[in-house]
Parts: structure tokens; sequence; C-alpha cells
């Protein structure tokens, strides 16, 4: 299977699945919702506060922003979110690309899969340009969807104990640096 490149517009992907309109009653009766995710941002939010890793001004900010989501949630248009996508997780189906691996879909809303797309290091490019302005959503809204994602796969990479695993070999690539080891003074950091 050709590995795809970062596609400039993502919702070219979108929706592409099969059993479309059965996922989308799931979405609706058993995956879980953007609220859940929002009572789990406010979670992480308190644990990275308590733990010092933000400054109180952009905990502050983050906090406005889920408020602000919470606050806009029933008016928002609903859609069935596949809750990690990206270029891993699209396959080609013939020549049309199709979305593969739904276990962390949810019922969100819409333009929240094209704005957790700019949170993949390779498309970053298209933070400008396929991120903001493209999801039918108010700017504030986008701004507070981002800010979740970016929010909860923080916490995520804190309770898996994956920020380590990077610091590690960003730490290991330094020169300064013969060799890191996970018990390493300089890499380990106390769990959340």
């Amino acid at each position: 299977m050709p590995a795809l490149a970062p596609l400039a517009r993502p919702d070219a992907v979108q929706g592409r699945h099969r059993d479309g309109a059965r996922m989308q009653r799931a979405a609706r009766d058993t995956l879980a919702s953007l609220k859940q995710c929002l009572t789990s941002a406010a979670h992480a939010l308190k644990a990275f506060s308590d733990r010092g890793s933000l400054e109180p001004a952009t905990a502050v900010e983050v906090h406005r922003l889920i408020a602000l989501l919470a606050d806009r949630l029933a008016q928002l248009p609903e859609a069935l979110c596949h809750g990690e996508f990206r270029p891993k997780n699209i396959i080609l189906q013939g020549t049309e690309p199709r979305l593969v691996y739904w276990e962390d879909a949810f019922g969100g809303v819409s333009g929240y899969d094209s704005l957790y797309w700019v949170t993949i290091l390779e498309n970053r490019p298209f933070l400008q340009t396929a991120a903001f302005g493209q999801t039918g959503l108010a700017p504030d809204v986008e701004r507070a969807i981002l800010a979740l994602v970016v929010l909860l796969k923080s916490y995520l990479a804190v309770l898996s104990g994956a920020h380590l695993k990077l610091r590690c070999r960003l730490r290991s690539a330094s020169p300064r640096f013969s060799s890191c080891r996970a018990d390493h003074a300089a890499c380990a950091a106390p769990a959340i």
C-alpha cells in the first residue's frame, strides 16, 4: 500500500468509510461524546495546573476555551468524529482514500477531525491554510477545539509515559548527551 502524503484538504477524506449511516447511529447510541471529552479535559487541565506544567495565564486561557466549547456545544453541528484523524489511519481502496481504525470514534462536532489533523507533526505546514476558517465554525470555537485536542493528546502522552520516551530520544540525539535511559535523572518526570 503506498504511503499517503499529508493532504492539503483533510476534508477530502472525512466521512469516507463503509456503513456511514450505521456508524452515525452508533455514535449517537453507544460511542463516547464530546461532552465526555470536555470532562476529561477538565481533569487534564487540573492535573497540569497542579503539577505546575502550565503557566498560570495559559491555564486560564485553556480553561476559558474549554468553557466556551462546553457553553456552545448544544448549538454546534453534530458529526461522527474519527478521533485520531492522521495519515497512518488512511488507506487507499482502489483510488479512493478510506479511514480505518475507528476505535477512538465519538459523537462530536463537525470540524473536530480537521483540527485534529493539524496537530500531527508532519501536517503542521497546513496549520494556516488547511485548519482555521475551513470548518464552518466560528474562529473562537475552532480555537477551543484545537486547545481541547492538544490538551487531551498531551495528557494521554503524560499518562502513558510517551513524553519520557520522546524526551529521551531528543536528549540522546543531542551531542551534549552520549546516552539516555528512562531512569536517567534528567529524563525522569514525576507521574501525574
